[in-house]
């Protein structure tokens, strides 16, 4: 039988590690920030840019997006354990399970539903629309593009919240069947 100490200090580590997990999101989300826009930069400061340098932030954006929701799967996957192994054996250790229920009774703003990451994202996007767009002398193509990019980014954007919905609940019982298993075994 795992002693209560044990648990507490299991519980510790993995807090640890979702502290170290959102260090790291801020640190991601202040790349998206100044990233694109010092390669926008650069595509202004030029006289006569290659249209190619306003798609350039795209080349950040995306791969930062893919690591910040690859952190925020991490996150919700150890929430979930926590709530399903330690929550249930450690009294008085309750926000995960406290968190779940919060967020079953929240209505969702805008913001909240696209997010931190997509505003940011999508302002460096639409400022490489106008670039490139015939309105400011930029080739069709580049226009199209980013058209393109931003029908495929709203979309991402939209289905993202009801993504990780779907992961917490999916990490919620597969943690409770292992849990099951471990108690029947």
């Amino acid at each position: 039988m795992i002693e209560k100490v044990e648990l507490i200090e299991e519980y510790k580590a993995l807090r640890d590690e979702i502290a170290n997990y959102l260090k790291t999101l801020i640190q991601l989300q202040t790349l998206l920030v100044i990233g694109p826009g010092a390669l926008l930069g650069v595509a202004l400061s030029n006289k006569n840019p290659n249209p190619f340098l306003y798609l350039s932030p795209a080349f950040v954006i995306i791969p930062i997006l893919i690591q910040i929701g690859n952190i925020t799967g991490d996150i919700i996957k150890i929430g979930s354990y926590i709530r399903v192994f330690l929550e249930t054996e450690i009294q008085g250790i309750k926000w995960e399970t406290r968190l779940a229920q919060y967020e079953k009774g929240k209505k969702d703003s805008l913001f909240g539903l696209i997010g931190f990451e997509a505003l940011i994202a999508y302002g460096y996007i639409l400022v490489g629309v106008y670039l490139a767009s015939p309105v400011s002398n930029g080739p069709i193509w580049s226009f199209l593009a980013l058209i393109l990019l931003i029908l495929a980014f709203t979309t991402w954007a939209l289905k993202r919240k009801h993504y990780f919905h779907k992961k917490r609940l999916e990490y919620f019982g597969r943690w409770n069947r292992i849990k099951s298993d471990a108690k029947s075994s």
